[in-house]
C-alpha cells in the first residue's frame, strides 16, 4: 500500500505539472514487465512515458538506488529523458542533439577504447 501511494502520488504530480505546460501530449503508463507493450510501443506521434518508482524494493527497504524516470517519446524515439534520484539530489537529463547532463554540468562521453583500462559499473537487479 505503502509503495502504491507513493508511486500514484509521484506520477499524479508529474502528469499534472507537465500536462498543463504540454497538454496535447498524452501519457502511457504500462507495466515495465510487460514484453508485448515493449516490442509494440504506443502508436502515438509523441507520448510520455513514465516509471515514478523505478526501484520499489530499495524504496520500501529505505536504502538508495530508486528514481523517478521520464521520456518523452517522439516518432517511437526518445527525444529527451529525465532521471531523478531524489536522495543524492542528482537529476541526470538528456535531450535529443544537446547532450546529457547530471544536475547542469555536461557528461562527457570517455574516450577510452581499450577494454583493460576502461571502467565498467554494474548495477544490482531490482
Amino acid at each position: 500500500a505503502e509503495l502504491e501511494n507513493i508511486d500514484t502520488l509521484c506520477l499524479t504530480s508529474l502528469k499534472e505539472d507537465l500536462s498543463a505546460e504540454f497538454p496535447n501530449i498524452p501519457w502511457h503508463i504500462g507495466d515495465e514487465f510487460d514484453t508485448e507493450a515493449q516490442r509494440n510501443p504506443a502508436q502515438q506521434a509523441d507520448y510520455w512515458l513514465c516509471d515514478a518508482m523505478d526501484g520499489a524494493i530499495q524504496y520500501l527497504q529505505h536504502i538508495p538506488g530508486w528514481t523517478i524516470n521520464l521520456v518523452l517519446v517522439r516518432k517511437g524515439k526518445p527525444c529527451f529523458s529525465v532521471i531523478f534520484d531524489p536522495l543524492s539530489d542528482e537529476l541526470f537529463w538528456a535531450k535529443e542533439n544537446e547532450g546529457a547532463f547530471m544536475n547542469e554540468v555536461p557528461l562527457q562521453l570517455s574516450s577510452k577504447t581499450d577494454a583493460a583500462v576502461m571502467l565498467s559499473v554494474f548495477e544490482y537487479g531490482h
